[in-house]
């Protein structure tokens, strides 16, 4: 599912924006979730306390901090959201190039500019390798899929593999194998404790696997014949 942020200080502005785009995603049969904002400090809480958007549409001129300030704190931990500027201001301009902006939409904001902006920055987050995001001592990380070895779970905890790094986050690993069934990277379960990455095998049996960085994996019997 696409997350989808509107901050926007102007409460008409925010649901003409939102309603634009509810239109567009039920049209386009898209999966995506609207989440809406009335400053940027209420965003910057939403992606702290659960995971960041992938595209914001970002009203410059916000109470509090602005939405270039708003946008210079998100990409301090985080460069892959697309963040579209809406704003009536040209002033602006060269500040926005610094955050690293998607687009920039002049207000007042049509429905055929609006979809034409946001289906390419949906077209492009879609291309883009597959990633796990999580939450692990209240910072967030986006993991290409591409690096992982395997995940382990460990009682209540997933442990993640890549090459001289591991990192550990809270949650199921039947809830993570089945969010990367959308990615073109696959992973095979071959135990109920293990997701591992093909690509990092290194030697393989009929009853275990031994990964790149040495790891021995004994293949359950109920994943054997799917393996072979």
């Amino acid at each position: 599912m696409i997350r989808i942020g509107i901050c926007d200080e102007a409460e008409m502005d925010l649901q003409k924006h939102k309603g634009l785009l509810q239109d567009m995603i039920g049209k386009k049969c898209i999966n995506a979730e609207i989440l809406c904002f009335q400053s940027g400090e209420a965003l910057l809480l939403e992606i702290e306390q659960n995971r960041s958007m992938d595209i914001i549409l970002m009203d410059v001129e916000l109470r509090g901090i602005n939405g270039v300030e708003t946008a210079r704190k998100i990409r301090e931990t985080d460069t892959k959201t697309m963040l579209i500027f809406i704003t009536r201001h040209e002033q602006y301009c060269k500040e926005i190039i610094n955050v690293q902006p998607f687009a920039y939409i002049d207000k007042p904001v049509f429905g055929d500019k609006l979809e034409e902006v946001v289906m390419r920055a949906i077209a492009l987050s879609g291309s883009r390798d597959g990633m796990i995001r999580f939450f692990s001592r209240k910072k967030e990380y986006r993991i290409s899929l591409q690096d992982i070895f395997y995940f382990e779970s460990n009682k209540r905890k997933i442990l993640v593999f890549c090459e001289n790094k591991s990192y550990s986050f809270y949650r199921k690993l039947d809830e993570v194998e089945e969010e990367l069934k959308q990615y073109s990277e696959k992973f095979f379960r071959i135990h109920k404790s293990f997701l591992v990455n093909p690509i990092y095998i290194k030697e393989s049996s009929y009853e275990k696997i031994i990964m790149c960085d040495g790891k021995e994996i004994t293949i359950s019997p109920k994943y054997r014949k799917i393996i072979k």
